[in-house]
């Protein structure tokens, strides 16, 4: 993990803090339960909800893989391109694309882009709509 120095979600900071609070052997999982072994992903799940619950927030549509979601998502509005994000996350497949979301107004702004990219003496057309019966 890697350090982002005084910013407020620096995991190495936290790692830090987290080990100040809660002195543990260096063989001692970095998430436990509290009877001392590994965080299963059931239990993380299910605190996580909770969580979500207590700040008022719809757990419905969080999971554990909402992170690499969000991860992947973040990582392209911050404007990486698909290797950097593939690299990020160690994903070998192009499956990580299926996770960004992109927000409408940038939606729009593209499709607004595309629109005046290239400007047309004669308003295109649809083939379907044409009046073909002009032609005969």
């Amino acid at each position: 993990m890697a350090a982002a120095p005084g910013q407020p979600s620096c995991p190495v900071a936290a790692a830090k803090h987290l080990f100040a609070e809660l002195p543990r052997a260096r063989t001692a999982p970095l998430f436990e339960d509290a009877d001392g072994k590994p965080l299963h992903y059931k239990a993380f799940v299910a605190g996580l909800r909770t969580a979500l619950t207590a700040a008022r927030i719809d757990p419905t549509g969080f999971a554990g893989h909402s992170f690499r979601r969000g991860a992947a998502s973040e990582a392209a509005a911050a404007g990486y391109n698909d290797y950097e994000i593939q690299l990020l996350r160690r994903w070998r497949s192009d499956s990580y694309k299926l996770y960004i979301e992109n927000p409408l107004s940038r939606v729009l702004h593209l499709s607004q882009q595309l629109h005046m990219a290239h400007t047309h003496s004669v308003p295109f057309e649809p083939p379907a709509l044409r009046d073909y019966t002009a032609l005969a």
